[in-house]
């Protein structure tokens, strides 16, 4: 009788933490409306950058201006990296590969694939998001 109780007891726990982890996984990258696009000289594009964006899940590891995962945020990423230093980083390119970990590069490996419209569209709302200002 202990034995079936010490085993129900263990699974009763299993359970407990796998929905303790997911309730906080969830909490941690709740996904919140995206920022605002941008100038209205290239909102069409930019537009369809956070399409592309959306759509690649990019959420669940980067965050812009305070939406998605904040561990690796791309804010003022156009100040940091020009567009061809984005597109490297964005598809795991050779040129940074050592920078990345192998987890890194499985994930982006896919990314490689995206129509170049895409591409080009992402890197412009990358380009047009900047940094949320704080209030003072």
């Amino acid at each position: 009788m202990r034995e079936r109780w010490a085993r129900l007891v263990a699974l009763l726990t299993g359970v407990l933490l796998l929905a303790l982890a997911a309730t906080l996984a969830g909490w941690h990258n709740r996904r919140t409306s995206l920022p605002a696009a941008a100038p209205a000289a290239t909102t069409d594009q930019r537009a369809r950058g956070a399409q592309v964006y959306a759509e690649q899940g990019c959420a669940r590891c980067h965050s812009l201006a305070g939406a998605g995962n904040p561990r690796l945020p791309l804010d003022d990423a156009a100040s940091r990296h020009d567009k061809q230093a984005l597109r490297q980083w964005i598809i795991a390119d050779a040129a940074i590969n050592a920078n990345l970990s192998s987890r890194v590069r499985s994930a982006k490996a896919g990314y490689a694939q995206i129509p170049e419209l895409d591409m080009t569209a992402l890197i412009a709302y990358l380009q047009g998001v900047r940094e949320p200002t704080s209030p003072r």
